[in-house]
């Protein structure tokens, strides 16, 4: 009796069941980004409402002072969520600490809030685009790593048996 040829396997695509938009290492950094943008923003305001107690009772150096050091901050430690962020969205990675600078700068308006949701809006559109499911105000982690699964999952195709 005659040998059985060796098994082959193909990969099979699947373009029509997935959109295949992004990256899983695109998404990821989104998520970090977005994560990261949300500690800053409570950080900022609680240095905000710390801070300026104290600063004002110095005078108007004082809360000059105060509020250098608080677009510092800022930009310093939004920096990298930034970096990432842009990574994320394919944009150069200069478009990151640009963003920085500008969060930094209006940190002393409102805390930072209208940069902070300009920036949530913007992740928020684009992670839609990879299916991730928001809620009213936030985007869950466990939904995040959903979408993070199925895209990694989608980058690998698939092999099944094939008789020869």
């Amino acid at each position: 009796m005659a040998e059985s040829p060796p098994i082959k396997y193909v990969a099979y695509p699947r373009d029509h069941w997935f959109t295949s938009y992004g990256t899983p290492e695109k998404l990821q950094a989104l998520a970090e980004g977005y994560q990261g943008l949300n500690k800053i923003a409570l950080t900022n305001t609680v240095i905000f409402f710390l801070g300026i107690g104290p600063a004002i009772l110095f005078g108007a150096v004082g809360i000059i002072v105060f509020l250098v050091v608080l677009c510092l901050v800022v930009n310093g430690t939004s920096y990298e969520y930034n970096v990432k962020i842009a990574k994320g969205m394919g944009w150069h990675e200069s478009r990151g600490s640009q963003i920085s600078i500008l969060m930094g700068l209006t940190a002393s308006i409102f805390c930072g809030v209208v940069g902070y949701l300009a920036m949530e809006h913007i992740l928020r559109n684009e992670m839609k685009r990879y299916g991730v499911r928001s809620g009213l105000r936030s985007i869950k982690k466990p939904d995040i790593e959903a979408a993070l699964e199925q895209r990694r999952m989608a980058s690998e195709p698939p092999t099944f048996f094939v008789e020869p």
